[in-house]
C-alpha cells in the first residue's frame, strides 16, 4: 500500500500533469458550447435558419398552393395532388408554430408532439419523392422521428440527438466519441513519466524497494488503473456539469443508437449498457497500462516511451476500424475493445461487418492480453535483474 501510495504522490507532485488537463477542460468546454449554439439555434428568432423563417417559407408556400388551385380543374389529378401538398403545409405551419410556443414554455411533452408530427411529414414529403434521396438520407430522417418518439415516450426533456445539451446525453457523446483518445493521451503522459521515473543510468532502481518482483510490477498497473478511472471520473464530471449548468442533468434513460451488422438501428437506454462498460473499461485501462510498462522497461526514456505509447495504441486502434483485410480478426485484437461503448452499441461490429465482436469476446480477449503482457512484464524485470 506504501508503495502505491508513492507512486500516487510522484504523479500529484508532476505540475506538468495539469497541463493537458486544462487542455481537456478547455476542449469539452468548447464542445459545449458548440452543441448548445446549435441545438438551440432553430429558435434563435434572429438567425436565418431560426424556425420562425421556417413558418414563413411554409405560409409562401401554403400562398402558392391557393394560388395553383384557382387556376386548374378541380377535377383534376394534379389538383388532388395540390390540395394534399396544401393540407401537408398547413399541418406543418401550425406544428412549427406549436413547437416555438412548446419550447418557450419548456413543454417537452407537446414539444416532442409536434415534433414527431413534423418528422413525419417530411417523411411523407421525401418518400413521395423517394428516387431523389439516397438510403443514408431517407435513414437519417427516419431515425430523427425515432428519436423524437423515443424522447416523447420516456419523458426526457429538451435535447438534440446530434449535439446533445442535456448532463448524460453529452456524457454519452464524449465516452462514445472521445473518452478512448483522451485516456490512451492521458494515461500515455502520466505513467510514461511515472515508470520510467525508476530508471538512472539505464539502471530500474525500484528494486531497492522491499517487495516482491510479482507485487512491486502488479502495484504500478494498479496505479496504472488509478490514472485510468482518474481520467474518466474528471472527464465524466467536467462533462455531466457543463450538461447540468447548460440545460439539466438528464436521465440515465437517455439514448444510445445501437447497430446489428444487418444495420438495423434502434436507441435503447444507456443504463443498459453501465455495468459491461465499467467492466470493459478497467480492463481497457489495465491493457493500456501494460503497453505502457513493457515500452518503458524496452525503452527507459520518458520521451521514447511516451510517443512510442501513443504510436502503437493510436495505430492498432485506427486500423481495426479502417483496414478491411483484418476486418475478419479484429474481434481477437484488444484495441478493437478500447473504446467500449462503440463495441456494447455494436457500432464497431457494424463497420467491420464482424458478428464477433461483442462485450463477452471483449472481455476474454482483454483478459488474456492482459495476463499476457504482464507475464511479457514480469520477464523483461527478471531479465533486468540478472543483468
Amino acid at each position: 500500500m506504501k508503495y502505491f501510495l508513492i507512486n500516487v504522490k510522484k504523479i500529484y507532485k508532476n505540475k506538468l500533469n495539469s497541463i493537458p488537463a486544462f487542455i481537456i477542460i478547455l476542449f469539452l468546454a468548447f464542445l459545449y458550447v458548440g452543441n448548445l449554439k446549435s441545438a438551440t439555434i432553430e429558435f434563435d428568432l434572429d438567425s436565418p435558419v431560426s424556425i420562425k423563417e421556417d413558418i414563413n417559407s411554409t405560409s409562401e408556400q401554403i400562398g402558392l398552393f391557393e394560388n395553383n388551385l384557382k387556376s386548374i380543374s378541380l377535377d383534376s389529378e394534379e389538383c388532388i395532388n395540390i390540395k394534399n401538398d396544401l393540407n401537408l403545409a398547413k399541418e406543418r405551419k401550425e406544428c412549427l408554430e406549436n413547437k416555438l410556443k412548446a419550447y418557450k414554455n419548456r413543454d417537452w411533452h407537446q414539444f416532442y408532439q409536434n415534433d414527431i408530427r413534423l418528422k413525419k411529414i417530411d417523411l411523407e414529403a421525401t418518400n413521395k419523392y423517394e428516387s431523389d434521396y439516397d438510403d443514408e438520407f431517407l435513414q437519417t430522417i427516419k431515425l430523427n422521428e425515432e428519436y423524437s418518439l423515443y424522447q416523447y415516450e420516456n419523458k426526457l426533456g429538451f435535447d438534440d440527438r446530434f449535439t446533445p445539451v442535456q448532463g448524460i446525453s453529452y456524457i454519452i457523446l464524449i465516452v462514445n466519441n472521445y473518452l478512448s483518445i483522451i485516456l490512451i493521451v492521458m494515461m500515455a503522459f502520466i505513467l510514461s513519466y511515472l515508470y520510467c521515473s525508476n530508471y538512472f543510468n539505464g539502471i530500474d532502481i525500484s528494486i531497492i524497494v522491499p517487495m516482491k518482483q510479482v507485487n512491486r510490477i502488479m502495484t504500478k498497473l494498479m496505479v496504472g488503473c488509478f490514472v485510468g478511472i482518474s481520467v474518466t471520473l474528471f472527464v465524466l464530471i467536467i462533462s455531466g456539469t457543463l450538461g447540468s449548468v447548460g440545460t439539466e442533468f438528464g436521465s440515465l434513460k437517455s439514448p444510445i443508437l445501437t447497430y446489428s451488422t444487418s444495420g438495423i438501428c434502434e436507441y435503447e437506454p444507456i443504463r443498459n449498457f453501465m455495468m459491461s462498460w465499467i467492466i470493459m473499461s478497467i480492463l481497457s485501462m489495465l491493457f493500456i497500462s501494460n503497453v505502457i510498462f513493457v515500452l518503458s522497461v524496452l525503452l527507459k526514456k520518458r520521451t521514447s516511451c511516451f510517443f512510442s505509447s501513443l504510436l502503437f495504441l493510436f495505430a492498432c486502434t485506427w486500423g481495426c476500424t479502417k483496414i478491411a483485410p483484418i476486418f475478419s480478426i479484429v474481434h481477437l485484437i484488444p484495441t478493437t475493445y478500447l473504446n467500449c461503448l462503440q463495441v456494447l452499441s455494436g457500432e464497431i461490429g457494424y463497420l467491420t461487418q464482424n458478428n464477433n465482436i461483442n462485450a463477452l469476446t471483449g472481455i476474454i480477449v482483454l483478459l488474456v492480453c492482459n495476463i499476457v503482457l504482464t507475464i511479457i512484464n514480469f520477464s523483461l524485470m527478471k531479465m533486468r535483474e540478472v543483468k
